[in-house]
C-alpha cells in the first residue's frame, strides 16, 4: 500500500511539475500579463508661467514628481508681448524621442507647437507644447500655459 501511494506522489508531482511548465511556455516567464500596460519612466502634466515685467523679465517652470526635480524651462520676455523659451537645449518638434544634440537654447514661443528640450545636465529630456498664450499690456504680464511630458530616467531620450 505504501509502494502504491509512493507511485502515486510521483505521478501527481510530474504532472504539477509539467503543467507548470506548459502554463510559464505558454504565458511567457514574465510576471506582466499581455494586457497590462508596459511600465514607464515617463511623466505627464500641465504648467503655466507667468511673468510680472514689473518684477523682472524671466520666470521659470520646474519638473517634478513625488517630491523629485527633473529639470526646468525658463520663460523670458524682453518686451513683454513675445516670449521665449530656455533651456540646456531646445528644438521645435513633436517626436517622441528626443535628439542626441540639440540645435540651440531658446525657442521663441508659438501657440499649439511643440518644443523637445533637454532639462538639466544630467540630463533629463522632455516636451512641452504650446495651449495658450494670453498677453495683458494693462498690467505688464504675459502667461504661457503649456502640456508637458518628462523622461524621469536620466540619459533616456524617450518621452512615451
Amino acid at each position: 500500500m505504501n509502494h502504491a501511494f509512493s507511485r502515486s506522489i510521483r505521478w501527481l508531482l510530474v504532472i504539477l511539475f509539467v503543467a507548470t511548465g506548459g502554463c510559464l511556455l505558454f504565458q511567457g516567464c514574465s510576471s506582466q500579463k499581455p494586457t497590462e500596460p508596459l511600465s514607464t519612466t515617463v511623466i505627464t502634466g500641465t504648467g503655466s508661467i507667468t511673468i510680472d515685467q514689473s518684477s523682472g523679465s524671466r520666470d521659470d517652470y520646474t519638473f517634478s514628481s513625488a517630491g523629485r526635480n527633473y529639470g526646468k524651462i525658463d520663460l523670458v520676455t524682453y518686451d513683454g508681448t513675445n516670449g521665449t523659451f530656455e533651456a540646456y537645449g531646445i528644438v521645435q518638434s513633436s517626436a517622441t524621442v528626443a535628439p542626441e544634440s540639440f540645435p540651440g537654447t531658446s525657442a521663441a514661443v508659438s501657440l499649439g507647437y511643440s518644443y523637445i528640450i533637454k532639462t538639466d545636465t544630467a540630463p533629463h529630456y522632455g516636451r512641452v507644447t504650446v495651449t495658450a498664450v494670453s498677453v495683458n499690456s494693462a498690467a505688464h504680464t504675459i502667461t504661457v500655459q503649456f502640456d508637458w511630458v518628462v523622461q524621469t530616467e536620466a540619459g533616456n531620450r524617450s518621452l512615451q
